[in-house]
């Protein structure tokens, strides 16, 4: 077992963080940008998220494609977490997945 802090402790942090530094939200507003322009009439879509941690970036560019006047694609996000030592990498993403 680790002490890891619970997640609800790091998305509180990681706000504080993008609040404090707005680097990061511009780089998911431009990346979902990028991915919205490219499946733009697409009516699947499957992303490939190395290092997803947490998914802080998806639920903005799920609600834009939910909001495609031509209606949202199947969706599909694989989250490949980078490998941290003691870690159930499994339980993580699983977290990841129901947020």
């Amino acid at each position: 077992r680790t002490n890891r802090a619970p997640a609800s402790l790091m998305i509180k942090a990681y706000r504080g963080y993008v609040s404090a530094c707005p680097y990061v939200k511009l780089a998911h507003y431009f990346g979902n940008q990028t991915i919205l322009d490219a499946a733009e009439g697409a009516s699947r879509l499957h992303i490939v998220d190395f290092g997803i941690l947490y998914g802080f970036q998806w639920p903005s560019l799920i609600y834009a494609l939910g909001a495609r006047p031509s209606g949202p694609p199947i969706l599909h996000i694989t989250g490949i977490d980078c490998p941290i030592n003691g870690a159930n990498l499994a339980e993580k993403l699983e977290d990841t997945g129901r947020r």
